[in-house]
């Protein structure tokens, strides 16, 4: 990380807008990805980004190399870097991306591999990168990203900066799982970008509502819609110099159902789309959809907080989701739920 600057100086919420550019390729969306990340907390050293997908029957993670991109370093090291992290121990792969620490996170490498059992990081050492700063993004489905992003050794990573880079986690696996909906409704275009021309509702970057299908016709939709246009509109010009309060305004969704897209005329004129964008899950059919949201995200290790700036809703009802999940399948405590959250997403998974 660059020395001698604070922490407002590393603009995370750059690394959010290139997250929800969706056009291109898995692989060209990574590299942009990639190389906005890099410029905005890297060191110039090194990068390297690549999906993956952790849901082998064997505890295993599959990367999915063409989506691989990388900054900084040549094609030999990318081979070496796949090498050392598939032929790692069993299981200290699968626990390291897919373990319960949240859905988002942001690690540093020497805090997951403290005896240095990664045989590619000598070879990284010798060209002067001893650690990284790891932002893992892991969907429900237990999909997601992996950016690295090269550091000298002993650099320390602020909270509040380690707290914006959990954030622009969450906003990447938001950005997966709609290029995934979108490449699914258009499956013979790379990133179906005709998709982004409609959505649930229209919005001026103002925030007016010109036009709203579905759910996103009702009143409580319609005012969350606008607030949230509002506040992103705000987080990215008004507070474009102060990264921590500008994320903590930009939610992942907007009540749990949608994400929001940049929509550009031909004279330049921005408008907002709401898409829907909720996650993908099987089981706890016994609860409403965004209660079996609340209930996955907790198995999954994500606190309160983490929950209600993924969903979009607030902390306090998380908890009250909570409540009601307990009651519906007779537990009375949070530590029940989960356990009981975690087989239901066990089962759904070998099914």
């Amino acid at each position: 990380m660059r020395t001698g600057t604070t922490h407002a100086s590393f603009d995370v919420l750059s690394i959010v807008e290139a997250a929800y550019s969706l056009e291109g390729s898995q692989q060209q969306w990574t590299q942009r990805l990639l190389e906005v990340a890099e410029r905005s907390v890297g060191q110039g050293l090194a990068g390297f980004a690549c999906a993956f997908d952790a849901n082998s029957t064997d505890g295993g993670v599959a990367f999915e190399r063409g989506s691989a991109a990388v900054i900084n370093q040549s094609t030999e090291m990318v081979h070496a870097i796949f090498d050392g992290l598939t032929q790692a121990a069993p299981g200290w792969l699968s626990n390291y991306l897919a373990g319960d620490g949240g859905v988002a996170r942001c690690l540093i490498t020497s805090e997951v591999d403290p005896r240095g059992k990664l045989n590619y990081r000598q070879r990284l050492a010798r060209s002067g990168v001893h650690d990284g700063i790891n932002i893992v993004s892991m969907d429900l489905d237990r999909r997601g990203l992996l950016l690295s992003l090269a550091i000298p050794a002993g650099p320390t990573i602020a909270p509040a900066l380690r707290t914006d880079l959990v954030r622009a986690a969450t906003h990447i696996q938001s950005a997966l799982r709609l290029r995934a909906r979108l490449a699914a409704e258009s499956p013979d275009a790379a990133s179906a970008p005709g998709a982004l021309e409609s959505g649930d509702a229209l919005l001026t970057a103002e925030g007016k509502l010109l036009h709203a299908e579905g759910d996103a016709k009702l009143a409580t939709a319609r005012r969350a819609l606008q607030t949230a246009v509002r506040d992103v509109t705000h987080a990215r010009t008004a507070l474009r110099d102060d990264a921590h309060r500008a994320l903590g305004m930009w939610k992942g969704l907007v009540s749990a159902h949608w994400t929001l897209i940049d929509r550009f005329e031909t004279d330049g004129e921005r408008y907002v789309i709401a898409r829907e964008n909720v996650p993908q899950l099987n089981g706890l059919v016994a609860l409403t959809p965004t209660e079996r949201f609340v209930v996955a995200y907790a198995a999954r290790g994500a606190s309160t907080k983490e929950i209600a700036y993924t969903l979009g809703i607030s902390a306090t009802t998380v908890r009250v989701l909570l409540m009601r999940a307990a009651r519906r399948y007779g537990v009375r405590s949070r530590k029940a739920l989960l356990a009981l959250g975690r087989r239901a997403l066990e089962e759904s998974e070998s099914e």
